[in-house]
């Protein structure tokens, strides 16, 4: 082949890959993402699409976590253990509708009876890991979960400050609270006190 063909060759050679390189570029964009928005749970005996929805997205809304769910899953009438499900990555950053405030009661100021209680090895009912001087029980009904509250003590100021209605508990009823410490023996020492609670939101 003489030296004009050779040019030719080579420019028709550079053309193709030109025209390739954008083809190639659209394939690799268009293939689904490495980091899908989901992990892969293997269901376990006992479990249920709500239990797992709670457990892996405490910041999530349950409802609209199994909604996920199913889009992201062909599952029938039942779970079986063994069974590996696709469920939506937790949100930390989500905002949730305050009920307090769909409720009227931000700024409303109770007095209430507030006790203690310590490590228990479980998670609150907002599945959250509770925490001195943040987790408060609370009865719903009076004061929403996930609401944040203003708490003071006259007879033990140390602990004023911002809580969060995390937790509830088969003895907090009504105008009660109940503060989380660290310490078995400083949950003994606070007994049983008046505090005043103002919800903010």
């Amino acid at each position: 082949m003489g030296k004009l063909g050779k040019t030719v060759c080579g420019l028709l050679l550079a053309s193709l890959m030109a025209i390739m390189v954008p083809i190639n570029a659209d394939a690799v964009s268009a293939q689904p993402s490495a980091n899908p928005p989901y992990k892969i749970v293997v269901v376990k005996r006992g479990d249920c699409l709500w239990n797992i929805a709670r457990k892996h997205c405490p910041n999530r809304d349950v409802r609209e976590v199994i909604n996920e769910m199913y889009k992201l899953n062909e599952i029938g009438k039942y779970i079986y253990p063994g069974q590996q499900l696709k469920v939506p990555l937790d949100n930390p950053d989500a905002v949730r509708p305050s009920t307090a405030v769909s409720r009227g009661l931000v700024g409303r100021e109770l007095v209430c009876i507030a006790t203690a209680y310590t490590h228990t090895g479980n998670r609150t009912a907002t599945m959250t890991w509770p925490q001195e001087r943040r987790t408060i029980a609370v009865d719903p009904s009076v004061i929403p979960l996930r609401s944040k509250v203003y708490v003071t003590c006259d007879t033990w100021p140390s602990i004023n400050g911002v809580y969060i209605a995390e937790d509830t508990g088969g003895l907090i009823k009504g105008y009660r609270i109940d503060l989380f410490m660290d310490s078995r023996d400083q949950a003994i020492l606070w007994g049983r006190r008046t505090v005043k609670v103002r919800i903010l939101e």
